[in-house]
Formats: C-alpha cells, sequence, structure tokens
C-alpha cells in the first residue's frame, strides 16, 4: 500500500474507535518499512478526526445489527454447499436402493430434483443477487419432501426383503446381510434418512431468515453499520 492508502486505511481505524496500538499493529502489517510505518502514523495522529460518538443505546443496537449482517453473510457463503450436500444424500440413497430388495428409488430421485433445483436458484442468488429466490427455495425444498412423505411415507429397511424372503444378496449390493451390523444399518437407514433431510432443511430456510432479519433493519442503521 502507499502512503496516502496507508494513511487513509489508519483514519477509517480512528473512526471506528481503534486503539493506537491497534491501529500500530494493523498498520505495521501493510508497511513495507518502518520509515514509511513511522510516517503514516505521526501523520495520522497529526490529522486525528474527532471519534464518531454514539449513545450506549445506540452502540447496543449497531452490535445486533452487525450480528444480524455476518449471519447472512455466512449464510451466503453456504448456499452452494447445502444445495450440493443435498445432491449428494440424493445420490447415496439411490445408490443404495434397489428394485429386488428395498424400493427406495424414488426417494434417490425426489431428493436429487430438490438438490438441482434449490442448487439453480441458489446459484441466481449468489451470483446474480436474487434474493427474492431465497423464499421460492424454501418453499420447493420442502413442498417436494411433503408430496414425497404423503405419497410414498418413509424409506424402507435398506434390506427388507431379507426379514420376509430367502433370496440372494444381488451383485449390487456387496454386504453381508447376516451380519448384525449390516440389519442395524438397514432398520435405521429411514430414520438417518428423514433426519438428515430435516436437518439439510434447516439449512435451506437459514438464509431466507436471515435476510428478513436484516432486512428489517431501518437505513439508517445499515448506513452505521458501514463505519461501525
Amino acid at each position: 500500500m502507499t502512503k496516502k492508502e496507508l494513511i487513509e486505511f489508519g483514519q477509517k481505524l480512528i473512526e471506528k474507535g481503534r486503539t493506537p496500538t491497534e491501529i500500530h499493529n494493523a498498520i505495521a502489517i501493510k508497511s513495507s518499512s518502518k520509515k514509511l510505518l513511522n510516517e503514516v502514523l505521526e501523520q495520522i495522529f497529526i490529522n486525528e478526526k474527532p471519534t464518531i460518538k454514539r449513545s450506549p443505546e445506540r452502540t447496543k443496537d449497531l452490535l445486533n445489527a452487525n450480528k444480524l449482517k455476518l449471519n447472512l453473510e455466512y449464510s451466503m457463503k453456504g448456499l452452494l454447499r447445502i444445495s450440493v450436500t443435498i445432491l449428494i444424500v440424493g445420490g447415496i440413497t439411490y445408490g443404495l436402493s434397489s428394485i429386488e430388495v428395498n424400493q427406495n428409488e424414488v426417494f434417490g430421485w425426489t431428493t436429487l430434483s430438490q438438490g438441482l433445483i434449490v442448487t439453480i436458484l441458489f446459484l441466481l442468488v449468489k451470483y446474480k443477487g436474487l434474493m427474492n429466490l431465497l423464499l421460492p427455495a424454501v418453499i420447493i425444498y420442502f413442498s417436494i419432501w411433503l408430496i414425497e412423505l404423503l405419497i410414498w411415507g418413509m424409506p424402507n429397511d435398506l434390506l427388507e426383503v431379507y426379514n420376509s424372503q430367502a433370496l440372494n444378496v444381488p451383485p449390487r449390493i456387496k454386504l453381508n446381510v447376516d451380519a448384525g451390523i449390516a440389519r442395524i444399518i438397514g432398520f435405521i437407514f429411514p430414520f438417518v434418512y428423514l433426519g438428515v433431510k430435516l436437518f439439510l432443511g434447516w439449512f435451506i430456510y437459514l438464509p431466507f431468515r436471515n435476510h428478513l432479519k436484516y432486512e428489517a433493519l431501518t437505513q439508517d442503521v445499515k448506513d452505521d453499520l458501514i463505519d461501525f
């Protein structure tokens, strides 16, 4: 950074109420030499502007507002991770399904469709700034899941057919169905599936909720957050 840029950087730190030690350390990191550091610090404190004075109530409001802003920013960073995770869950569910054994393919397809639609919407939100698509993402995800539950209910035990019929294991299923652990995994799968879908649903809803809370802030609070 140039000397001028360092001075402007230091003045912004002063306006934010940073201590001299914090200012010194922050500028030292960005300075190319000790001489430049001393020159910048001397210039900053000579031309120091009055620190912005805020009431305790206003400071508290800004701290709460800043928390909402950070929550929203964090949610935005995780949008694509959420949608990709849904696609992975759909792929795993489909991969563990078999017409001969548990007939769970439909749950794989519905989850993959949820992931695909949510991914498209979140791409538009993240790269086009279309925040109004956060609500449709929530509605579509839970609508598809509701249809899934109403029509097909819960997935079957992964080894459902072996509980009533003596069949050979299909080549695609590399599992010893007589082993206790296999039966346990098969039994708990439907509950794990529902839990994961609910967990992902929460993270689909969270960005929308954080966006609503941030948009509910008054414009003057948003403006003050820039210099806070």
